[in-house]
């Protein structure tokens, strides 16, 4: 697995992940350390609009395959 961690000038984070397999996936769990008010997951190969989103979370289960995924983090809660 790979990630690219971006912040943007609104203070949400926008982390990149994606596994280079060439055939299959990976079911993994990525972990905030502390809980988001709000997660929402991207696939740019679909389109622009939101695969998912999700409220007051501290981890999101995805699975990776050969292209990436956007998932938009807001400030943590604390």
């Amino acid at each position: 697995m790979h990630e690219l961690l971006l912040q943007r000038s609104d203070g949400t984070f926008q982390l990149i992940v994606w596994d280079e397999r060439l055939s299959g996936q990976d079911d993994v769990t990525v972990q905030f350390g502390d809980t988001r008010a709000s997660v929402t997951t991207y696939d740019p190969t679909i389109g622009v609009e939101p695969v998912q989103t999700l409220s007051n979370v501290r981890s999101l289960e995805i699975t990776l395959s050969d292209h990436p995924i956007v998932i938009a983090l807001s400030p943590s809660m604390q």
